[in-house]
């Protein structure tokens, strides 16, 4: 049986969800990044 979340409530949990999403995407980012440099530095 599944939990009625009040529309706003869901908006939230949704919301959250996309700051967190959001958050990890820049994470991915950052980590690419910084493994582009250590991969340039061991290609030297």
């Amino acid at each position: 049986m599944g939990i009625n979340f009040s529309s706003d409530t869901s908006k939230a949990i949704i919301q959250e969800y996309e700051y967190r999403i959001e958050a990890l995407l820049n994470k991915i980012t950052f980590l690419e990044a910084k493994l582009e440099v250590v991969n340039n530095q061991l290609n030297k």
